[in-house]
């Protein structure tokens, strides 16, 4: 047996990792900065400035952090799009 009963979810699915989700979470930090931003109406701007006061940085952030963003968000299906998940 390859891996543990425990290592399964209730759908019958691997579970994955915490290293993963925090590896995920890590990458796409700047997209969290951005929803915290845009909760903050009236701090929005201030919170931005403050940790990336080069707007260029910004930018980089976002488009770095787009493929763990997509990965977040491709993990709810993981079953209906196996392939996808795969790659």
């Amino acid at each position: 047996m390859k891996y543990l009963p425990d290592e399964y979810d209730a759908k019958g699915q691997l579970r994955l990792p915490f290293l993963f989700w925090l590896t995920l979470l890590l990458l796409a930090r700047t997209w969290i900065l951005l929803v915290m931003a845009g909760a903050s109406r009236q701090q929005g701007s201030d919170l931005l400035g403050l940790f990336y006061p080069d707007r260029q940085a910004f930018w980089l952030g976002l488009a770095l952090g787009a493929p763990a963003l997509i990965g977040l968000l491709l993990t709810g299906y993981r079953a209906r799009w196996p392939r996808l998940w795969r790659a």
